[in-house]
């Protein structure tokens, strides 16, 4: 398993992430329902991430107790 990381030049800045999230918080209800907000602000909107490696990602958190 392979996953590719943005290119050097594109860094996300903690003030970008934090204000996403928040607007985020603000707008979703919680709990499962809200991975596909993240997955649409995260893979579509923002273009952090590829949806492979958002998919591991999910994979990986739904696996923690």
């Amino acid at each position: 398993m392979q996953v590719e990381l943005p290119p050097k030049n594109q860094f996300v800045s903690i003030q970008q992430l934090f204000f996403s999230f928040l607007k985020l918080g603000f707008t979703a209800f919680g709990g499962p329902a809200m991975i596909a907000y993240i997955k649409d602000l995260s893979v579509n909107k923002n273009q952090w991430l590829d949806e492979e490696s958002f998919k591991h990602g999910v994979a990986l958190c739904q696996t923690l107790p």
